[in-house]
């Protein structure tokens, strides 16, 4: 699993370059206190906040919600991903016109949140997928991606009962990042509705080694709708 040497009190500046990369392993390994602590760091090298991206990426939506973006590098996303939480479809495409020509992951993440909570998932899988392909290409070296988009088309998949798509998605996501925590535990949760239990519980042990026994709320599943 991915490394980080952390501290809560040494004043070490970190290079922007630097403060970002561990920004991105920290939201990768389901530590929220850990994204907190590498996001202002990210923030203060950038001037500007990720606080809202790290809100989004473990689900805290009052976080968001109501709160007004100060500097928020991803305000647009986090925002919108918010409203569909709560169920404000209408928010959400707001935000969306606000990524129009756009080609990044955050705007086709978002796309693809929009068109899943509306059931329409021929249409979540595309933008799933051009995020996929965007971070394919973008997110090199030792970055991550702040919100791995293999993991949002498992998910997707998974809550509309098509769980041999969610397989193939997850297996697809872990092949880029071995041992990402939501997908190890996405993929488990296919395999067992597929009547995998085998299967299931190696996954779950191959989880369980390198994250922990139990899989802690912000580990679960990305998904976004309710």
């Amino acid at each position: 699993s991915w490394q980080l040497r952390e501290s809560t009190s040494s004043p070490l500046k970190y290079a922007a370059h630097d403060a970002y990369t561990g920004f991105s392993v920290a939201m990768m390994r389901g530590d929220l206190q850990s994204a907190l602590l590498w996001s202002q760091r990210a923030g203060d090298a950038y001037g500007g906040s990720d606080a809202w991206a790290t809100f989004a990426r473990f689900g805290a939506w009052d976080r968001i919600s109501g709160a007004a973006p100060q500097r928020e590098f991803y305000a647009v996303l986090a925002s919108g991903l918010a409203a569909l939480h709560r169920g404000d479809t209408k928010y959400a495409q707001n935000m969306l016109a606000q990524y129009a020509n756009t080609d990044a992951d955050y705007r086709w993440i978002l796309e693809g949140a929009i068109a899943d909570a509306q059931g329409r998932v021929d249409d979540a899988a595309a933008a799933y997928t051009n995020a996929i392909d965007y971070q394919a290409r973008e997110d090199t070296g030792e970055q991550l991606p702040l919100f791995p988009a293999g993991e949002f088309l498992g998910a997707m998949y998974l809550h509309h009962a098509r769980y041999d798509d969610a397989v193939r998605a997850y297996q697809a996501a872990l092949e880029r990042f071995k041992n990402d925590p939501r997908a190890l535990y996405g993929l488990a949760q296919a395999q067992r509705a597929l009547g995998q239990s085998s299967e299931a519980a190696q996954t779950l042990k191959t989880f369980g080694t390198q994250w922990g026994a139990a899989a802690p709320p912000d580990l679960a599943i990305a998904k976004v709708s309710p």
